[in-house]
């Protein structure tokens, strides 16, 4: 049924599609709508420091799909696990420190490669929560050291609830060539 409407047809359904998860399932249907949502449903992609979401994200970035990727967000899920385990006395699912650093730095590495990436966000846990930790000020700091050396066709970087500690990192070139109007910091 699909496979014989015209292209302008399609665009338009795919073009409909208003979320990632949209554009991703309409993939699902033919060869035609996986090539035309393609692009779409992974122009931007993240991970949170949960190892399997971390994981996911270097796999992603590992493949073929990596030259559809323009923005890569990093969202710190402390605060959400905190909130549902303490309502469910469940323990934490979320991770600081190697277990989470390492696969976040294989994908931020993977991402910092890429030629079509023109963005990076970065919503880490705020701080008047949570005292900050030595662990989260290290994840903070390797995912920095990661995206520092990132090629200079980076044209934005967000950074929201950044623990405001100085590091020699932010003379790199990522840091120093994104254009200052393309920074954002939100307290």
């Amino acid at each position: 049924m699909f496979a014989s409407l015209p292209v302008e047809i399609l665009l338009m359904i795919v073009n409909e599609a208003t979320s990632t998860h949209d554009s991703r399932n309409l993939r699902a249907i033919n060869k035609s709508f996986c090539a035309f949502a393609t692009p779409r449903a992974f122009c931007t992609v993240g991970a949170t420091n949960r190892r399997d979401s971390a994981l996911g994200l270097a796999s992603l970035l590992n493949s073929d799909l990596a030259g559809y990727v323009k923005e890569v967000v990093y969202r710190d899920e402390h605060g959400n696990a905190l909130a549902a385990a303490e309502a469910d006395r469940a323990p934490l699912d979320v991770a600081y420190g190697p277990a989470i650093e390492e696969p976040l730095v294989e994908a931020f590495t993977f991402a910092a490669r890429l030629s079509g990436l023109t963005s990076f966000r970065f919503v880490f846990h705020p701080k008047s929560d949570v005292d900050p930790t030595v662990a989260s000020l290290n994840l903070q700091h390797a995912l920095f050291v990661t995206i520092g050396e990132a090629a200079p066709h980076l044209r934005s970087l967000t950074l929201i609830n950044l623990m405001p500690i100085y590091e020699l990192i932010y003379t790199k070139s990522a840091f120093v060539l994104v254009p200052s109007h393309a920074i954002s910091h939100r307290p």
